[in-house]
This record gives C-alpha cells, structure tokens and sequence, in this order.
C-alpha cells in the first residue's frame, strides 16, 4: 500500500515538475533582453544568454532524471544514482572539451555540455528502473509515461510540495540574484564570483549528498515509528558533515592558489577568488550544516517551518547584509561572501531549536497503534489500574521528571483531555481518538497543559 502511494506521488511530482517547463524555457530564452532591462552589461547578458538557450531544452531529461532518483533515493536506493552520477560527471569533463576547447562554442558549449549529461543521466537511470519496476510496485510504462495517481489529489500533494520547493529553491535564488548585485561591482569581481562558485558547487556536493540522506532516513524511520532511530540519524548526519567539510575547509585555505590558477590565469581575477575561496573555508561550516538539518525537517514532514527559515535569514537578512557590506561599506564582493558566514549561522541557530524540539517531541508523542509488544504496562491493582510503563522503546523517566500519559479527545468538548480513567477502562467507542504523550512533572502544570495541548493540535490526526 505505502509503496503504490510512493508510486503516484512520483508519477504527480514529474508532471507537475514537468509543466513548470511552459514558463521556464520562454524566460531562458528572453533572458539576454531581461538582463539588460535589469542594468546588466550587453556582454554579460550575451554570454549569459547563449548558455541558457542551449541548456533550456534539456531541463525536460534534468527533471526526469531528478524525479527518478529522488524516488529512488527515498526508497534507500541509493547506489544506482550515486554510480550514474559519477559517470556522468567525469564524461562531463569530455563533453566541456569537446563543446567549449575543441570546438570553440564558448558558452553555448558549456549549455551544450549540460544537455548531454543530463540526457545520459536520464537515459541511464530510466533503464535501470525499467529493470527493477516490478519490485517498485510499478509497470514499466509508469516509469516513462504519465500512470495511476498522476492526476488526482494535486491539492493534497501541492500542500506539501510548495514549501519544500520554496524551502530549496530560494537558496539557489539567493544565489543567481546575489550574480546579478556582484555584476554591478564589474567585470573582475564578477570573475571571480562566477568562478568560485564553479569550485563551491563541486565542494558542496557532499553536503548535498548527505542532506538527502537525512532527509529520506529520518522520514523512513519516522514512517515506521522509530523515533529513536531518527534521532540518531540526524546526529550521524551532522557530525559527518562536520567532519567532510573540515576536511574540504583545509583544502580550500590551502590550496586556494593552486585551486584558483587552475580556473583562471594569474592577475587581479585570482587573486580575488582566492580571497573568496578563504572566506567559504570558514562560511561553508553553517551553510552545509544548515542544509543537512533542513534535510532532516523535510523528513519530518516540517518542510513549511524550513522554507519560512531561508525566506527569512537569506532575504531578510543575508540579502541586505550582503548590499550594505558590498556598497555602503565598501567591502566589494568580499562583503557579499562575509554575509553568506551571517545568513547561514542564523539559520543553523533557528533549524537547531526546530530539531532540538521536534525531534524530542515526535520521539515522546505516539498518535499510532503500537505495533505489538512495543506498548509495555504495569498492573497497580483495582484502585490505579493498568498504566503504560514503557513505549517504543522508551520507559518512564527512572527520576520521575516525565511519565507516559494518555490524552484522549473528547468529540464532544472537542479538545484533548488527560484520559478520565486508566488505560485499560478507557472506551474506545467513547474516546476514539487517544493519544500518549510523556508528560513532565518538574514544571508548571498550566505550562505543562499548554505544551502538550500544542503537541497535539487542535484535532485529531485523519486516518
């Protein structure tokens, strides 16, 4: 059942995904008069704009591709996409020769280049999940064509799409638009802008990879209520993540130069990127931890609290922090890469109170049947009655700071209610909806209720 409703959401995801091409390509292909209009060098809008016609066709096999492998991927299928991956990235390297060295397309090779690895990339993942359809609960035309789900419950799914795509999108929107303020700094700084982000986006790739990961772990473990689990999967996470981006930290302070005459030849060019290069050696700590814990927030279903976070800290913050740095203060491009150090260390600061709340909450609230012999009670007699001693794992507080209580909702009242009686004289045909919540007994209980009333919302979860 759950792998044939994985089934439809992919099959709605693609051809939602697939519209937005209706508006992108006309927008790619206009997009030399639009910067213009935007105050943008002819030259830089020229380039920029030979690039994105050559590219813009493409995004058809890119979407495709992407929706294959998320789909695998939060299915723990993680091999196959990581293997095509980096095949496709090292003949990627042959295809830029080819397009932009050997035949001299410039940047329309570069556009070129990209159309043909995300092409192969399609191509590549598509055969292999034909292969495997059948274990995917899926026809094999469901795997090229539009099949069951397609069509039905865009609103239920939208509900959820929305803020993951504004939770995503608006970071790499962050970017483009921070291009275009670094575009009126000149033609140098711009340079060395474009270049290193060339270097960041190699370097950001394991934290992208790992993000994922927390993202399709948590959920999964969260599916099958293990909150335990989930907990420690987004510890493992993130102290991964430290670790890889220490190890990219120290090759980027120093090896910068070498990093930088390797893009661009020696001169002003270079020198400024390295000093940008510098600069995300110490800003990319935040920046990849905040993307692996928005990772684990999407897996918890939080996306919506995550999208309202970047919309917050890299438009409201990281944005005109980057202005005033790169302008009134004088510090040019440099100022706009300090504000990303800004930006990003808030919002580790807010995700860190989300994950720190959230996943111990959802780990202490059970609003599922149990599966059997994870729900444990003690039997106090005819005066107390049965009492639930220990749940999915987690037993009563030894030191008495939290206990498991049963909330029921009274359809009546409409609101959650400590259960009147004990677990095993509470009736179900009275109280439908039951709940058990850990409840703590070392602070205010008007405290306490409020917490708890929040916890569960104002009604119960639909079945």
């Amino acid at each position: 059942m759950r792998q044939s409703a994985a089934c439809e959401h992919f099959q709605r995801g693609r051809f939602i995904a697939m519209l937005q091409l209706l508006w992108i390509i006309p927008v790619l292909f206009c997009s030399e008069s639009i910067l213009i209009r935007l105050g943008q060098s002819p030259d830089v809008a020229s380039l920029a704009a030979a690039y994105n016609r050559t590219t813009a066709p493409a995004l058809f096999f890119y979407f495709q591709y992407q929706a294959l492998a998320k789909f695998l991927q939060n299915q723990c299928i993680t091999i196959p996409p990581l293997v095509i991956n980096v095949m496709t990235s090292i003949l990627h390297v042959a295809w830029c020769s080819l397009f932009v060295a050997k035949l001299q397309l410039g940047n329309a090779g570069a556009g070129y280049a990209n159309a043909v690895t995300w092409t192969c990339q399609w191509i590549l993942i598509a055969l292999y999940c034909l292969r495997i359809a059948p274990k995917l609960s899926m026809s094999r035309r469901d795997v090229m064509l539009p099949g069951k789900g397609t069509f039905e419950k865009w609103g239920a799914y939208l509900k959820v799409a929305i803020p993951c795509v504004l939770q995503m999108s608006s970071e790499w929107w962050f970017w483009e638009i921070c291009a275009l303020i670094v575009g009126f700094l000149g033609t140098i700084p711009l340079a060395a802008h474009v270049a290193a982000n060339q270097i960041i986006a190699l370097c950001f790739m394991p934290a992208l990879g790992i993000a994922t990961a927390a993202s399709a772990l948590v959920g999964n473990m969260l599916g099958a209520n293990r909150p335990r689990e989930a907990k420690q999967y987004v510890k493992v996470c993130l102290v991964m993540n430290f670790f890889v981006w220490l190890s990219i930290a120290a090759v980027l302070s120093f090896g910068r130069q070498h990093i930088a005459n390797v893009y661009v030849k020696p001169g002003e060019v270079s020198t400024l990127m390295q000093s940008l290069l510098l600069i995300f050696a110490f800003a990319g700590f935040p920046d990849t931890t905040q993307h692996v814990m928005s990772g684990a927030l999407r897996g918890m279903g939080m996306a919506t609290a995550g999208s309202v976070v970047y919309l917050l800290s890299y438009y409201g913050l990281m944005l005109p922090a980057g202005y005033a740095l790169a302008f009134p203060f004088g510090l040019g491009v440099r100022g706009v890469w300090y504000a990303f150090g800004i930006g990003t260390s808030v919002a580790v600061g807010v995700f860190s109170v989300f994950l720190a709340t959230l996943v111990s909450e959802k780990s202490l609230l059970v609003r599922t049947a149990p599966q059997e012999g994870s729900l444990e009670y003690d039997d106090y007699g005819p005066g107390f009655g049965v009492v639930a001693s220990r749940i999915l794992g987690e037993d009563n507080a030894a030191d008495g700071s939290w206990f498991w209580a049963l909330y029921a909702y009274g359809s009546f009242t409409q609101e959650w209610l400590r259960s009147p009686s004990s677990a095993d004289t509470t009736d179900l045909d009275t109280f439908p909806h039951i709940a058990w919540v850990a409840c703590r007994t070392a602070v205010d209980p008007r405290e306490e209720t409020e917490r708890v009333t929040r916890l569960l919302g104002s009604k119960p979860l639909k079945s």
